[in-house]
């Protein structure tokens, strides 16, 4: 039994797949403020779709907890599903105002009546991308952490969840977590700068 008394993670997976209404409502209860945190960065949605999108992620999770690898991170493998729910979301929204956004083309030049042409960002897509590439380089540099760093990582920076909600996810108290996060981030800027010298080194070899 954990600091506030929640059955541990595996437990609670064995449990839920074993069709236990009072494990799911634990788990419901447990991860509910972290998956709709998660959806609300990243679908910027109205209240009412982030509670909509919330209840899709539990259903995906309901059928993805099967896939769950014990002694893995519980809570990233919740992240990681409830964000692709998220994303995929966005993705739609996005395709659908991208469509609405398109204009017909003056057709006195003799065109086809039928083209469109898409209004477009460059300067916006070029810093999605830096951000993205900046991303990826983070995630590479987080693999070479252990477990519990790279959670209380995507936890409390990834995810932006205050200290209060990550000790009580994490199970520890949240002075305990303030410090064991700041060592983490210190070893994360560590695993990084590595990272860049030895792509500086590659490219000068």
């Amino acid at each position: 039994m954990s600091l506030y008394g929640k059955t541990p993670d595996i437990d609670l997976v064995q449990e839920c797949l074993k069709g236990s209404q009072t494990a799911w409502n634990e788990f419901y209860t447990r991860f509910l403020g972290l998956v709709k945190n998660i959806v609300r960065r990243n679908t910027g949605s109205s209240p009412q779709d982030i509670e909509d999108l919330t209840q899709s992620a539990f259903l995906e999770l309901a059928s993805a907890l099967k896939s769950f690898v014990p002694g893995n991170s519980l809570t990233g493998f919740i992240c990681t599903v409830a964000q692709r729910v998220a994303v995929d979301e966005f993705r739609k929204t996005k395709a659908s105002k991208r469509d609405a956004r398109t204009e017909p083309v003056d057709h006195h030049d003799g065109e086809d009546e039928n083209s469109t042409i898409v209004i477009s960002n460059s300067v916006s897509q070029d810093r999605q991308l830096e951000r993205a590439q900046l991303a990826a380089q983070l995630r590479r540099a987080l693999t070479g952490l252990d477990p519990r760093c790279r959670e209380l990582i995507e936890l409390r920076y990834m995810q932006e969840l205050p200290f209060s909600e990550v000790s009580q996810l994490m199970g520890a108290t949240e002075n305990t977590v303030t410090v064991q996060t700041k060592r983490c981030l210190d070893k994360l800027k560590t695993a990084y700068k590595d990272m860049e010298l030895r792509g500086t080194s590659r490219e000068n070899t």
